[in-house]
């Protein structure tokens, strides 16, 4: 067995394989068979073959030549490779082509166990075996599907399991050994405690795609060519395995619009890729990596939302590249030069419902105008809930909004805030007026005013206290209700 290395991370074996030193896996394969990589491969998708020299004469063991042995690889579509082979077997009985035998077994590749389906089958008169193996790889993000025809003039097609083929097949694909990607990143476990991770997913919910539809499960297409031949009084049966994947492009297009809304917002971003799902990566305040789905469960409401999945996911530097790797072309939202989030193709894709909140640390005023003072004070006074206070029911969220729509419709700037975890007032909502006099200084409203049993009073109070001149501000309770449906108004 000779190794061949088909990494552009290494030195090949031999000087004949140089030209195909960017597929990131090392196989090892008997001396005497010729290899063939078409020129379109890459070491995102691309397909091997091996076949052995045919020869009349049978070798020193009674074995006779002809065999041929394939890998295939692509991106990792999220298909379970098992379900893979279930397909690849119905493949294999249609038509005229029908199933003498099948039978699974495992055999270990790159420390993994890994599924093989033996088949044995015939057309009319001819019988051949077909070994295949299927498996996904985290270190590449990348399916790899291996075949082994049988040798022609085999008598051991009753037993395929235990034949010299299934030997031969264990012994190559043991060798395998995926080299990985170097351009990965880890995702954190959750985002950090602060208002970071609000003001991120309410700018993800500010917008919404044109198209409301969830993005389709990406879709896995194999196919089996059988070629018959007539020799010497009976068929010859020759058989050849394909397998590739529907590309997403609308999967890239909302990334590309989303990764333009985030750059635009300051956020550090990059595409990722794992088990068919393309994504985002966000930078947070700590320097680690929070994902971002593009395929929420309303995206009518929403352009994305953060994840809390883990582990090593392979990076693009651009989407372009991302594109390429997925044998995508021609997407709206990507130039040919792999730029991405062109704005004129932003209103195609998404369009804005409302501005995003923004987080905030205001200043209370040096010398605010007592008689402006004193009519808020009695405008908060003459008005009360005519409630109870009730967590989740009519709480803090309620009351802030009723007095912002109160203060407004009176006049006053007034505006929303929120806090957020690790913040002084835990899980409260308030809100803030600006002084007429002093722009940019703010006066703080308590609004969640209770007496002993519970019962509200009041309109809201003013408040010094500065915890309150810190949070996540909204313009308005049309503004937060659309963020935070849940808990809007």
């Amino acid at each position: 067995m000779v190794p061949v290395l088909l990494s552009s991370n290494a030195c090949a074996v031999k000087a004949d394989f140089a030209d195909y030193s960017d597929m990131d896996f090392v196989l090892s394969y008997p001396a005497s068979w010729h290899i063939s990589i078409p020129e379109s491969c890459s070491s995102a998708a691309g397909n091997l073959s091996l076949d052995e020299c045919e020869d009349e004469s049978a070798d020193e063991s009674g074995h006779q030549f002809g065999q041929n042995f394939a890998i295939h690889w692509m991106r990792d579509p999220g298909i379970d490779p098992e379900e893979i082979l279930d397909q690849m077997q119905e493949n294999y009985n249609r038509e005229s082509v029908s199933i003498i035998s099948s039978e699974r077994k495992t055999i270990k590749v790159d420390d993994r166990t890994v599924c093989v389906l033996v088949l044995t089958y015939e057309f009319r008169d001819s019988k051949q075996k077909r070994i295949i193996a299927a498996w996904n790889s985290t270190l590449s993000d990348r399916l790899f599907l291996a075949t082994l025809s049988g040798r022609k003039g085999s008598d051991s097609v009753a037993s395929p399991g235990s034949s010299d083929d299934f030997i031969l097949f264990q012994r190559i694909i043991s060798s395998f050994i995926d080299l990985g990607r170097n351009n990965k990143i880890i995702l954190s476990e959750k985002p950090p405690a602060g208002p970071w991770s609000i003001v991120l997913g309410d700018l993800l919910s500010s917008y919404h795609y044109t198209d409301s539809s969830s993005l389709p499960v990406r879709q896995v297409h194999m196919q089996v060519s059988h070629e018959v031949t007539w020799s010497n009084g009976s068929y010859s049966l020759n058989s050849r395995d394909f397998i590739w994947s529907d590309p997403s492009k609308t999967a890239l297009s909302r990334a590309a619009a989303v990764l333009y809304i985030l750059q635009q917002a300051g956020y550090e971003t990059r595409p990722v890729q794992k088990s068919g799902e393309i994504a985002l990566a966000v930078r947070d305040p700590e320097g680690k990596w929070t994902k971002i789905s593009i395929n929420p469960d309303s995206p009518a409401r929403m352009v994305g939302v953060l994840s809390n999945d883990t582990g090593e996911v392979a990076a693009y530097s651009d989407l372009g590249d991302l594109a390429a790797e997925n044998g995508i072309k021609n997407v709206s939202g990507i130039d040919a030069n792999g730029n991405t989030g062109l704005e004129k193709d932003l209103e195609n894709i998404v369009q804005k419902d409302c501005e995003p909140s923004r987080y905030v640390e205001l200043t209370a005023p040096k010398d605010a105008d007592r008689s402006w003072l004193k009519g808020l004070k009695d405008e908060l006074k003459s008005y009360e809930y005519g409630r109870y206070y009730e967590k989740d029911i009519f709480d803090c969220s309620s009351t802030a909004q009723i007095c912002w729509s109160t203060l407004t419709k009176s006049g006053y700037a007034a505006r929303l805030m929120l806090s957020y975890k690790g913040h002084p007032l835990e899980d409260h909502m308030w809100v803030v007026v600006e002084t007429p006099n002093e722009k940019g200084r703010y006066v703080a409203v308590e609004t969640a005013n209770v007496d002993e049993n519970k019962r509200l009073v009041s309109l809201g109070r003013v408040v010094s206290d500065e915890a309150y001149f810190q949070g996540i501000m909204y313009n308005s309770s049309e503004q937060f209700s659309w963020l935070h449906p849940e808990e809007g108004m």
